[in-house]
């Protein structure tokens, strides 16, 4: 049985690399695509040159969170991927760059070559109680909508928007007030602000 992990990236690297090592270590024969947004930060493989059967996707121009061309077609861009370079695998396991392993890899490879279904998907009510996630975060999932202009004035302006250094301070603040909400504390470290 072979597992392709496809992993939707953003930032940090260096995160991004151990989850690919971690996974190959793992599990060699695994196919890992790689799906990354250049709007926050560069990637190469180079790092990652030693190891086999990891692929770059190319990626469309305009990533903006809460689009379908961000979240969805990445996906699917995959799987075309996967079948136009008539890839070997019998799963497909779609990961962000921030995801980690809860268990032993093999446990995972296990599991799926024994059982007698064809996907999985995990979902909940975001009203009932209890949910893994605060209730702030799944209404604001939910429940907000995204205006934007059409056309690639809206994304270049989105773009070098949060580039910006006091749009990156404040987007570190609101989840840092974000992660206090949902835990009850009523501190935070200043350093981590």
């Amino acid at each position: 049985m072979k597992i392709c992990y496809f992993i939707q990236t953003l930032q940090n690297p260096h995160q991004i690399y151990r989850l690919v090592r971690t996974i190959k270590r793992a599990i060699p024969d695994a196919i890992i695509l790689i799906n990354h947004n250049f709007n926050r930060c560069d990637l190469g493989l180079t790092p990652l040159q030693d190891l086999s059967d990891i692929h770059l996707l190319p990626n469309q121009e305009y990533l903006i969170r809460g689009d379908f061309y961000c979240q969805v077609q990445p996906y699917l861009n995959a799987v075309n991927w996967l079948f136009e370079n008539n890839s070997d695998f019998d799963w497909l396991i779609n990961l962000t760059g921030q995801d980690s392993p809860t268990q032993p890899l093999s446990e995972t490879e296990n599991f799926l070559a024994n059982t007698d279904c064809d996907g999985f998907i995990s979902y909940w009510d975001i009203f009932a109680d209890p949910i893994p996630w605060n209730r702030d975060k799944g209404f604001k999932r939910y429940y907000c909508i995204y205006w934007r202009m059409p056309g690639k004035s809206s994304y270049l302006f989105l773009k070098n928007f949060q580039q910006l250094s006091i749009v990156k301070k404040i987007n570190d603040l609101a989840e840092i007030l974000s992660d206090l909400w949902a835990t009850g504390r009523d501190t935070v470290p200043l350093n981590s602000i």
